[in-house]
């Protein structure tokens, strides 16, 4: 297994690139579904673990796509051969448990890839594409905050039954005793 170094990493990252690139150029270059304002960019690849060994993770966007992607360190990597086409993988990221489908592309070898966005015809430039990849992966690598439920509602609507009195409700306790803002006694009989 190859342990991907930021040399390896960038060299794979650009490789993804060249071979979309190439169905770019080629089987796409027609297709209805393109947004001619986007190019083919691998964004923030990083190594990452998984349980067939290392990866690289990133995300791809292309002028049809936008893609989660897990891809090996190098194009041989004997973990990553026996993946087949369209069979599918759940990884855990910090966000959660993410399915990836298999596929492979000449010029490049075999990768994981789950969608973000297909079509990407809502974004305006290349620009807006790479800062939203990037926020994505951002959340992706981000752990869920634990959910706290909501506050029980303090404030009373009319017609919700009678305000807590200063003067103290059935339990005795008045609106400035729970404050804290309650005299002290000052006597058996309370001073008075």
């Amino acid at each position: 297994m190859t342990e991907p170094t930021p040399e390896l990493t960038a060299a794979r990252a650009t490789a993804l690139e060249d071979a979309f690139a190439a169905i770019d150029r080629g089987s796409m270059a027609d297709m209805p579904l393109r947004n001619d304002a986007l190019a083919v960019e691998a964004i923030s690849f990083r190594p990452w673990g998984l349980e067939r060994g290392p990866a690289l993770l990133g995300i791809l966007v292309t002028p049809w796509c936008m893609n989660v992607m897990l891809v090996p360190p190098t194009a041989d990597d004997p973990a990553w051969a026996t993946l087949s086409g369209g069979e599918k993988e759940s990884h855990g990221l910090p966000c959660g448990v993410v399915e990836f489908t298999a596929g492979a592309v000449d010029g490049f070898g075999p990768y994981l890839m789950c969608s973000l966005f297909s079509p990407v015809k809502e974004f305006a430039d290349q620009p807006a594409a790479r800062l939203t990849a990037q926020l994505a992966l951002e959340d992706l690598l981000t752990p869920p905050a634990e959910e706290i439920p909501p506050p029980a509602p303090t404030a009373r609507r009319r017609g919700d039954g009678p305000a807590p009195s200063s003067a103290g409700g059935a339990d005795g306790l008045s609106r400035r005793s729970a404050l804290g803002m309650a005299r002290a006694p000052r006597g058996r009989d309370g001073g008075r």
